[in-house]
This record gives structure tokens, sequence and C-alpha cells, in this order.
């Protein structure tokens, strides 16, 4: 929903980067039920059938599984050719784009059942995206642009492979966009991933009737998370990668702006009003209305800074009047907030919002790969737009530290590396308590107080600390 790169917001220009070639009727939006009048506002073109808004998130494979089955079902299209785009690339020449999805749907025509994909050629040894490995040129390619078959998908290389990758020659950047008939990627699902696309069989069966949306929020939040790279593009065998011709870019997280945008000789890139004083490689993002003043910041991340006027009143000397202090203070700060209720299989997660003091549960995450996790937990930071992680200590009842404490700790320090946002500590001893005890008053069957547990109890210790004036731990040390 934001103007980073250009006068328009992101998912704007990737509505309008596909031109005449998808016309408004026939496009779909999937995203959170939270952003739906948001989408809707940006894209009045669009019917409101058209706009999507899943209950939770599930990461990408249910969400185009959800697609399909629309297409497939609902609008009664089950050979329709999809082609499926991130709302967070930068594509600098839609004409360019719009002739290679003409020559994807023209390679999906010529063979029903094959999946196409856009590999961007690399330009530097990139740790930040997965990899394609071409095989041999399609002898018809269908178009202007290099064709090939795929050889294998390569999750996120580390540098010396990065750089391997590279020199041979043989490897794209995975872009994320894909191009299939619904009924080819529906057969995939149910070939490796029955459960998930059972459940959303259920959902698209009710969606025109009265129960639809009790049985939308039902089934989708029973479906496990995974990505359509892992659930069907890591196993598929007839798959083409087309060279993609046009100029691109993945704005995923906002280390990636200074890669777009550059950056000053401070090493500070700047979207909007800035005045920095011993400001050195931040980001700093905020509307033309608003000035961001920095003094003293180093390797930040700053959005909108909003100060009460009333109680600084113009004194230099008050707090509420200081630039560092109102960056500290997290009274003065307006921002969501993820809370994590840490385990070893299963996690707790909740989202509340600083201004409104206020936590709910957002999901259990069921723990699969540590690569997974933090693609998890950096795309949750990322579209609820947290501004601090809270972890919860389970400390002894003598408020000493236990194993899962220290466990939660190296869990936190890992969480701010994978999200690039801060992490503070809040004590959690009671909460899991509290949780059952809640529980267990609903009258609920034991699996259906399992599936409810660790979501329940984040938001109970993220009601706690936000009730405490948001004041948690930062440092390594224990709750007294």
């Amino acid at each position: 929903m934001l103007s980073l790169v250009g006068d328009e917001t992101m998912i704007r220009q990737t509505a309008q980067r596909l031109g005449d070639v998808v016309p408004p009727e026939r496009r779909m939006v999937v995203t959170n039920q939270r952003l739906v009048a948001d989408v809707a506002k940006q894209l009045p073109e669009l019917p409101a059938s058209s706009i999507v808004g899943e209950p939770c998130k599930r990461d990408t494979a249910p969400c185009i599984g959800l697609a399909a089955l629309l297409v497939a079902k609902a609008r009664q299209d089950p050979d329709g050719t999809m082609i499926v785009m991130p709302a967070d690339h930068v594509i600098a020449t839609p004409e360019v784009f719009q002739a290679a999805v003409k020559q994807a749907e023209a390679l999906v025509d010529a063979e029903p059942s094959r999946i196409v994909t856009f590999g961007i050629k690399p330009t530097y040894p990139a740790e930040i995206f997965g990899y394609i490995q071409r095989a041999e040129a399609l002898t018809d390619p269908c178009g202007d642009a290099s064709a090939f078959k795929v050889a294998r998908f390569r999750e996120k290389p580390d540098a010396a492979t990065a750089a391997e990758f590279l020199a041979s020659g043989d490897f794209y950047w995975n872009s994320g966009i894909f191009c299939w008939r619904a009924s080819t990627i529906l057969d995939a699902l149910r070939e490796r991933q029955p459960e998930t696309l059972a459940h959303l069989e259920k959902i698209v069966d009710a969606w025109d009737t009265p129960d639809g949306p009790a049985v939308f929020e039902h089934e989708f939040a029973a479906i496990k998370g995974v990505s359509i790279d892992y659930a069907v593009m890591e196993h598929a065998t007839n798959v083409a990668v087309i060279e993609a011709p046009f100029e691109w870019d993945d704005l995923g997280g906002w280390q990636s702006l200074p890669r777009r945008l550059g950056a000053d000789d401070a090493g500070n890139t700047i979207v909007g009003k800035h005045l920095g004083l011993n400001t050195t490689g931040t980001i700093v993002r905020t509307t033309p209305d608003h000035l961001v003043v920095t003094l003293g910041v180093g390797d930040a991340r700053v959005g909108e800074l909003f100060m009460n006027a009333e109680s600084g009143k113009g004194n230099a000397e008050s707090d509420d009047a200081n630039p560092q202090s109102a960056i500290r203070n997290p009274q003065l700060q307006r921002g969501r907030i993820g809370g994590v209720d840490y385990g070893t299989v299963r996690i707790g997660v909740a989202i509340g919002d600083l201004e409104v003091g206020m936590a709910s549960p957002h999901e259990n995450y069921n723990r699969r790969s540590e690569r997974l996790d933090g693609e998890y937990f950096a795309t949750l930071a990322r579209e609820e737009r947290l501004i601090r992680w809270v972890v919860g200590l389970p400390v002894h009842l003598d408020g000493g530290e236990s194993q899962k404490s220290l466990e939660a700790r190296r869990f936190g320090k890992w969480l701010a590396e994978k999200t690039g946002v801060p992490v503070e500590f809040f004590d959690e001893r009671y909460t899991s308590s509290q949780a059952e005890e809640i529980l267990q008053a609903a009258n609920l069957t034991s699996k259906r107080r399992k599936a409810r547990l660790d979501a329940l109890a984040a938001q109970i210790m993220l009601t706690a600390y936000l009730e405490s004036g948001a004041k948690g731990q930062t440092d390594p040390g224990s709750i007294g």
C-alpha cells in the first residue's frame, strides 16, 4: 500500500503493469482481510467479488490454490490461464513485461500441462533470492525472449554458492511470477498437498452460501502454511523458464530500498522529507506531508515519528521534544507489534497495536525448518508492518532463568536477524496456564483447545506487555 518507487503505490503499479493483457474484470487480488478496503480504494476498477480477504496468513500455496479454485469453479473456467504476480515487484518497462506474459501464455497454450516462470538474469551473487537452474533451450520459445526447460529450483544460497551460480551462467533469480492453467496447478496441489486442497475445496463449495464466511474462516485456519515453491515448484517436472527481458527488482523488505534507490554519502536512503544529524546507514520513509528528523541514529529503519506536541509545549529539554527520547519511548510511537509464545514445535503468534493498547491472537505456527521459519516471520513482519517483536520468557516462578527462557532468548536474537525488526522480552511465566483456563471454561474439545492454546498465550503475554506501558527487556539479562 506504499509508494516506494514512483508516485503510485506498489499494488497500483502491479495492476497497471498488466495493461490490456488482462482486463480488470478478469483480475483477482488475494490479500489479508484487514486490507480488503484499502485494496478496493487503490483499485476501484475491480469488482468487489474480485478482492478476496484471507482470514489469516497461510503462505503462497493456499493463496494461489484458493485463487485457482475460484477461477475453475466460481468463474467456471478450469482451463483458464493464470498469471500470478506478487505486488512488491518493480518492473520499469511494462510494455516489455506484457509481451513476456503473452509469450508465457503461448507456451502454456502449446502444452497445457506446462508451468511457466520468469527467470531474472543475475547481476551479482545475491543471497536473498532463490535460484532456477536452466536445462536445454526450448525448440519453440513461442516469442522473442529465450526460453528453457527447468532443471531444478534452488533455495537461497550462501555467498560462495551464489558466486558459483553466477559464474556458471546457467542460473536465474526466481522472480516468483508464474503462468499456468488453473487445472494444472490444482492437479499439482492435489498430488503434493491433498489436505490443503481439501480444505480449499470446502471453502469454494460454500462460497456463495450464507455459511460461506464461517466456512472460509474455519477451513482456512486449519491449513498448514506452505510456500508454492516448496509445495509444488521444487517437485514439478514440466516447467519452463523465460529469461525475463524486462528490468526487475523485488522490494520485499526495507533492506531492498538502498539497492533500488541508492544511498547518500552517509549511507542513508531517504524517501520523503528528512533532516538527519549524525545519522548513518539509515532508511527513512515518510509521506510528503511529514518531516522526519533523526539525531544520532545508525543502521535503523524509520517510518514516521509522531510527537506529542501538547506535552512538549516547545520545551527543548522536555523528553517529548527530544527526538532521541521519542524514538526510545514506545508511548510516543504508533505501530503494530508481534507477540511470540516460543516453542520448539509450535509458536503462538499474536498481533498488537501500540496506539490502541490491544492485542489479538494471530495463529499457531507449526515449525518446519530454519529457512521456512525465517521466511514465515520475515513475511509476517513485512505484511503486518511490525515495528517490534515481543518474545515471552518462560522463567521460573521465582523469576530465575529456565532452560526454556534461554532458548527463547536465542530465538529472539535469531528473529531479529531474520526479520530486521527489534526484539524485546517480557515475562510470560503464567500465560500458558491462563490460556488453558480460558479455553477449558469455553467447553472446547481437547483438540480445539490445543489448536488455539499457543496463540492465545501469546495474546495474553502481549496484552500484559501493553498494559505495563510497553516496557520489556532488550538486554540479555534475566527478569527479577
